[in-house]
């Protein structure tokens, strides 16, 4: 898995241990995934989910405070800046941002991810077809706020492994 923690692994080999009763060679996933008489699943499968709920959270949070920070080092810089440019909402706001700095934004959270899977991203935030990203002109901007509301609208998953530095 190589989006997992090392601490998160050790999580969910120790869950893995009390649904097996202990290390075992072979593991038996059928039965580990099995439900028990009363609906409930095992420490594995729960460990997992929990896991998954977390970093999906926790990536989207980090996707956000990026968007969000570059939107704002965008603003400090130009405010003296004018001109039209055309976005994708209607929402009259300067926290614009064009496609290289969406871009930008992205890979600095998760430089593993594609540039394809960026772009999809990228897309479902404006409400576009991915198609359509190659067409925006260099005018484009983006609502921020807008754009988040609209990327949250599916699952968010990293890419590679988060880097702690």
């Amino acid at each position: 898995m190589p989006c997992k923690s090392v601490t998160r692994m050790e999580e969910l080999q120790q869950a893995l241990f009390y649904d097996c009763g202990g290390p075992v060679k072979n593991v038996n996933y059928i039965d580990v995934f099995q439900d028990d008489h009363e609906g409930n699943q095992g420490k594995f499968v729960e460990a997992m989910r929990d896991q998954y709920l977390e970093e999906s959270i926790e990536y989207s949070n980090e996707l956000v405070e990026a968007l969000e920070s570059m939107a704002s080092n965008t603003n400090s810089s130009s405010a003296n800046g004018s001109g039209s440019s055309k976005r994708v909402s209607m929402v009259l706001s300067s926290d614009g941002l064009n496609l290289n700095q969406l871009r930008e934004a992205f890979l600095s959270v998760d430089p593993s991810k594609s540039l394809g899977e960026v772009d999809e991203l990228i897309a479902r935030g404006c409400g576009i077809d991915v198609d359509e990203i190659e067409t925006l002109d260099d005018s484009f901007e983006v609502d921020v706020k807008v754009f988040v509301k609209k990327l949250k609208t599916g699952i968010l998953t990293r890419s590679g492994l988060r880097d702690e530095a």
